[in-house]
């Protein structure tokens, strides 16, 4: 069980940075997939948001340069959010995330990385998000939103 924090979201377009409260999670993120550079065996810990609207799971791209990950044109498709169309490159990534105060291996996941403005600009260090594709198709969720907490069942099999 984990509780809710506060995270700052920068809009697409520069539309102006909001606060609020949602489901965050440490995570460990690895090079698995194969736009990986052969030399690369990094490994990176950062933020990310439960995103229960979105229908893949995202990585920003600092996280993606910073993983040595080659982005390959030909892997780029036209995909829509809530702020609009956008072009994004698909990947694979090993995930870990920290729950109850230790690391689960999560494994390999399916997302994309946004190539857009805001993902551009290294002053947006956006949190990874967990989408149903890739993270939450992998656990049971349950939701308590009035004592802002959220559970995790990693499904099994």
């Amino acid at each position: 069980r984990f509780g809710y924090r506060s995270i700052h979201i920068t809009g697409s377009g520069g539309h102006g940075t909001i606060t609020t409260h949602v489901p965050v999670l440490a995570i460990r993120a690895r090079v698995t997939g194969p736009q990986t550079q052969a030399d690369s065996s990094q490994e990176i810990t950062s933020q990310g948001v439960i995103d229960t609207g979105a229908v893949t799971s995202a990585m920003p791209l600092w996280a993606a340069n910073d993983l040595c990950i080659s982005l390959d044109e030909g892997s780029k498709r036209r995909m829509v959010s809530g702020s609009g169309w956008f072009e994004a490159y698909q990947t694979v990534i090993g995930l870990d995330i920290s729950y109850n105060d230790k690391w689960i291996e999560v494994g390999d996941i399916d997302t994309v990385v946004p190539d857009t403005e805001i993902s551009r600009d290294p002053a947006h260090r956006q949190p990874f998000l967990l989408g149903r594709g890739g993270f939450l198709e992998k656990f049971q969720m349950f939701m308590d939103e009035a004592e802002k907490e959220v559970w995790l069942r990693k499904r099994v099999g």
